[in-house]
């Protein structure tokens, strides 16, 4: 065969190959309008992710959602009238993240592309922007005007649904369990194979739950079942405090030789028998006591009961005292970013549609 000949069939076939691992390697992702955006795409917004703060724990499906989020704001900000100057700005942000990330030992420059870090800044401070414009339209509803319960405490509820329908045969057996969390109950439903859904989400006021829920709470009882509308709910609810930061507990403590019943361990019987108690009453800044006592002294007249040998001794939170206007920053920046991923959403969902949004590979 002439040399010519095969030299160029070689040629050939590297070049089919080549374009054959780059079309494999380069997959297009999503189109808005007639922009197409690809895994090469996705892959630089992996690493932007990474030079901007502790992101490798990210989940893919969340870097796809932001990734496209992105994309959508600056379309929108190509076809409006705006006029952010954002050149200087994402100059100096590059640079102070740089700064700070060559303070750490491990930080490797050569593994990110400027214009690549560039690009994705910008994306991400025309969507910042935008966002900001949204959120004055609608810094009305921004106003808090919370009660002391909902500024010192934060609920997680983690709740657990099973149709009433699948559960009526197994009724009687999961009476005679010892189901105290919801985990009990997870572990019967999938040994029986039974369905069922699961969530957990934060509560930041606990005035807008359902009354039922609001009552458990408010007498302690923090796991509990509601069947309603064909479910039965298992809910479990963790109170915590907001921050430790300028929080402060008054703590009554004592020894006893016995054991003393909880009806008599409230904060005013024992100011009653204070001389008889031989109680002891200090002020404690809540971050630096221990764990134990972190945990489990959440609301006035919580106790712990500590045993040694024939003595008892009791801790008990008699007194809060917090920074009420730090609360309510902190509760004002909740309420913000709850109101931002409300417009995002919003947002998205509007002009996924007119920008013709199309994704590609799910």
């Amino acid at each position: 065969m002439n040399k010519k000949f095969i030299n160029l069939i070689i040629i050939i076939f590297t070049l089919i190959s080549f374009n054959s691992l780059h079309s494999l390697e380069n997959k297009i992702l999503f189109k808005i309008n007639d922009s197409l955006i690809t895994t090469i795409d996705f892959e630089n917004r992996k690493k932007y992710l990474l030079f901007v703060g502790d992101n490798k724990n990210l989940d893919e499906k969340d870097i796809l959602e932001d990734l496209i989020s992105t994309h959508i704001f600056y379309n929108y900000f190509k076809n409006s009238q705006n006029t952010f100057d954002v050149d200087d700005r994402v100059n100096k942000i590059y640079n102070d993240i740089l700064k700070i990330n060559k303070k750490n030992k491990d930080f490797n420059e050569t593994l990110f592309k400027q214009s690549e870090i560039i690009y994705n800044l910008r994306l991400d401070l025309i969507r910042k922007l935008i966002l900001e414009e949204l959120l004055n339209l609608n810094k009305k509803q921004l106003f808090i005007n919370e009660d002391d319960n909902n500024l010192v405490y934060k609920y997680s509820i983690k709740y657990l649904n099973i149709y009433l329908y699948d559960l009526q045969p197994y009724k009687e057996e999961i009476k005679t369990l010892n189901i105290k969390k919801i985990e009990d109950i997870e572990s019967y439903l999938n040994k029986n194979n039974i369905s069922f859904f699961k969530n957990e989400k934060e509560i930041s006021n606990i005035n807008n739950l359902n009354y039922k829920i609001k009552n458990k709470i408010k007498s302690k009882n923090n796991f509990f079942v509601i069947e309603k509308n064909g479910l039965a709910s298992y809910i479990n609810v963790k109170k915590s405090f907001e921050t430790y930061e300028d929080l402060y507990a008054t703590i009554y403590s004592f020894e006893s030789s016995q054991k003393i019943k909880k009806k008599d361990l409230s904060c005013e019987n024992l100011k009653k028998n204070n001389e008889q108690l031989n109680l002891i009453v200090k002020k404690y800044e809540f971050l630096k006591l221990n764990d134990k006592i972190k945990f489990n002294l959440i609301d006035l007249n919580d106790y712990i009961e500590f045993i040694n040998n024939d003595s008892f001794t009791y801790v008990i939170l008699c007194e809060l005292n917090y920074n009420k206007e730090l609360l309510n920053n902190i509760n004002l920046n909740k309420a913000i970013t709850s109101e931002v991923q409300k417009i995002e959403k919003k947002f998205i969902k509007k002009y996924s549609k007119v920008f013709n949004l199309k994704i590609i590979n799910e």
